[in-house]
């Protein structure tokens, strides 16, 4: 019986040092910089960031983060918008999906927290899919739709970012 109870305290205490070396603000770190190095998705890095962000006491870091993250969504805002053109060219073809996707985006911008988002429910646009997991990947790589000149245009959205790192 003491031997169970001494291999178990001697993995609980393993598992905690090995917890706290990929929990360091430098691991975190290098993490992000592999990520933007390999061209992953800018849903998964923005994931990654949000979970990890309150974990990293240094405020250089921080701010070093949140940069790096919106200068790569920067670079890929193209490639988003040319998606979401695809998708809205494909199925709004009607002034009522029109109406109901303009309702959806004014309640999606004012959400500001990747977890808000989501667990936000489409009311407007709910039969349509496509058009909703778009705008989820769209909304959850880090981006906003915003309506201008009549067109709808992407940019970064920082507020996710800069609010996770003001807690």
């Amino acid at each position: 019986m003491k031997k169970i109870i001494i291999i178990f305290t001697l993995i609980i205490i393993f598992i905690n040092i090995n917890i706290s070396v990929f929990c360091n603000d430098s691991y975190i770190n290098n993490k992000l910089n592999k990520f933007i190095e390999n061209d992953i998705e800018s849903k998964y890095i923005i994931a990654y960031v949000d979970h990890n962000l309150v974990n990293i006491d240094d405020i250089n870091i921080k701010e070093s983060i949140i940069e790096r993250v919106v200068d790569y969504n920067e670079t890929k805002l193209n490639f988003y918008q040319l998606e979401f053109d695809k998708m809205y060219k494909k199925n709004v073809r009607n002034m009522q999906t029109k109406q109901n996707l303009k309702s959806e985006l004014n309640i999606l911008n004012d959400i500001n927290t990747y977890n808000n988002i989501c667990m936000h429910r489409f009311n407007f646009i709910d039969n349509k899919p496509d058009i909703v997991k778009s705008l989820k990947d769209i909304y959850l790589s880090g981006y906003k739709i915003v309506l201008k000149d009549n067109k709808f245009k992407l940019k970064v959205n920082q507020e996710i970012l800069e609010l996770k790192y003001k807690k």
